[in-house]
């Protein structure tokens, strides 16, 4: 939850400071939508990872870096055209990359595919169920 509501302070924030600064992006519908998506994913996705450490800081620590290796490997600091070939293929695997892609034709005024919308929901139902299964509720 923690994750989830400091990405939504800052994309609010970033989104203020773009206009602030003369950006020039008008805000489709979709993108609250593919925002949340990409949050409950990443929020199975820790639980998957907590469910398979041995101790809280681990978790911590690896779930950092899965976030970090997650965006790095999906073409959202680079065009998916110039990707590495090993780059392209996770690509097509991460829910990133669709988010990414959403959000950038929701900030243009355009609304994200269905495709779009229907792979980020079908990661955050699969992560989030996955995640609640194997988690070890007698831990917490």
């Amino acid at each position: 939850m923690y994750g989830g509501l400091q990405s939504i302070i800052l994309v609010t924030l970033f989104l203020l400071f773009a206009w602030l600064a003369g950006a020039d992006y008008s805000l489709h519908w979709t993108v609250p939508i593919l925002i949340l998506g990409i949050i409950v994913t990443m929020t199975g996705a820790t639980l998957i990872v907590v469910s398979l450490v041995p101790d809280v800081n681990i978790g911590i620590i690896a779930n950092s870096m899965l976030g970090i290796v997650l965006v790095m490997l999906s073409p959202v600091f680079y065009t998916f055209e110039n990707a590495p070939r090993l780059f392209k293929w996770l690509g097509w695997i991460s829910p990133f990359r669709y988010a990414a892609d959403g959000i950038e034709k929701g900030l243009s005024g355009q609304s994200a595919s269905w495709s779009e919308l229907t792979i980020l929901t079908g990661a955050a139902i699969v992560s989030m169920t996955v995640g609640i299964r194997i988690l070890r509720w007698r831990d917490i």
